[in-house]
Parts: C-alpha cells; sequence; structure tokens
C-alpha cells in the first residue's frame, strides 16, 4: 500500500504470514488493501520477514511490517499515517507494546508512567514485538545485511531489536497501541506454542481514544543482553 507522493509520510506495507494463518488475512487486507502478503515458504520466520521487508517501496518513507495475528485499530492506515507524520524518519516504530514477555519489569511501569504524564510515545530499545513494525526505508537495506547474517537466534523481533541496539538507535512505541493481538487457541505461537496469551497492554480501541502524536516521547533507559 502506498500513499500518493502529495502525501507527507509515503507509506507501503506488507503482511507476513504462516499458510495455518490465512483465515485472518482477509480482516487485515480490509484495511490494508494493497499490501503483499509473504508467506512462510518453509525457510523460518526470519525468511518470511525478511521478504516482507525487502518488499518496501522505494518511494516510500516508511515500510511496515504487520504479521498475521496482528488485530488493527479503527481508521488504521490513518492513524498510522498521522503517528509517521510526527516520528522523525531516523528510527523504528513499533504500533504494538505486549502485556507479557519481553522485559514485563520494564513495560509494565514505564506505561503507567506515560499514561499518567499524558505522552503519545515511549522510547526504548526494540523493537521488541513483530507484531507491527515500521522503518525508515532508507534503514532498511544495513538493517537486513547485518540481520541476515545472524545465527545465534532465530527470533525475528530479536534479529531486529539487536541490530538497533548495536546501532544505539532506540525505538518508538506508540501508546496507546494502534494494533492488537489475536489471542486464545487460534492464535498459539507458532515459535513458542505454549507461550501465555499475547495481549496490548494499551490498546487504542478499548477507550476510543484520540492522540496528539506530536508531543514527546518518554525516555526509559534500558540495558539488555542480545540474543
Amino acid at each position: 500500500m502506498t500513499f500518493s507522493k502529495q502525501d507527507k509520510n509515503l507509506l507501503s506495507v506488507a503482511i507476513m504470514a504462516h499458510p495455518s494463518r490465512m483465515k485472518f488475512i482477509g480482516d487485515l487486507k480490509k484495511q490494508l488493501k494493497d499490501a503483499k502478503v509473504h508467506l512462510d515458504q518453509g525457510m523460518g520466520v526470519w525468511d518470511t520477514g525478511a521478504r516482507a521487508w525487502r518488499s518496501y517501496n522505494h518511494d516510500a518513507v516508511w515500510h511496515l511490517v504487520i504479521q498475521d495475528d496482528a488485530i488493527l485499530c479503527a481508521d488504521f492506515i490513518s492513524k498510522a499515517s498521522a503517528a509517521l507524520s510526527a516520528a522523525d524518519a531516523v528510527r523504528p516504530v513499533s504500533f504494538y507494546l505486549g502485556d507479557v514477555r519481553p522485559h514485563p519489569e520494564i513495560v509494565e511501569p514505564a506505561l503507567d508512567m506515560v499514561r499518567e504524564i499524558g505522552l503519545p510515545w515511549l522510547e526504548m530499545e526494540g523493537p521488541w514485538w513483530g507484531v507491527a513494525i515500521a522503518l525508515p526505508t532508507a534503514l532498511i537495506p544495513k538493517m537486513l545485511e547485518w540481520c541476515d547474517a545472524v545465527t545465534e537466534t532465530k527470533r525475528y523481533d530479536r534479529r531486529i531489536a539487536w541490530y538497533f541496539a548495536k546501532q544505539q538507535i532506540r525505538c518508538w512505541y506508540t501508546c496507546p497501541s494502534l494494533v492488537d493481538h489475536r489471542t486464545g487457541d487460534e492464535t498459539p505461537s507458532l515459535c513458542h506454542p505454549d507461550a501465555p496469551t499475547r495481549k496490548a497492554r494499551w490498546f487504542i480501541d478499548e477507550e476510543h481514544l484520540s492522540t496528539d502524536w506530536n508531543k514527546a516521547a518518554l525516555i526509559i533507559k534500558t540495558s539488555v543482553t542480545y540474543p
């Protein structure tokens, strides 16, 4: 999906998916009509994700990769575009902040603080979740080159977060999240089948919120060991 060249943000979108979850693609395509779907071909989650990243529109400022088990908020593209318009195109942006691993001891108090202060962003390491990540297209080639060579972890989101930690580039997380995560038996984790139910810690549709994305980010100091 690409906005017209008259728009401030040019955004392309891809969906990374597993054949066992094709039933969810229809819901995503209602809002992401032109997004290309990249199916797992048996080469692992990184292969699927890397193909989704390589499909970015070279005329776009941002490229967004959505996973098949994401639930998009109402009017997602409009809200995501507004958020990205306010974010400098120098860092990852995550539209999802989860309520379970990794690092709940960091995330929970940080989100409580950002809600109390009334800011729209958390700045931390990451992206720690792969559900919905936007990257400036200028950063994608070097990210892929580095992550393609990683052998220490098979985890898609961990590779990306590790790369940006090495570059000392931190991630901005939208607060509230613009994307939720399908829960329950319908979408057990493909990498960690015994993982607990995964949900956005604070989802925008739950409170029908409007957000001023032009406000500052709350910066949380983190130092995480990778992989």
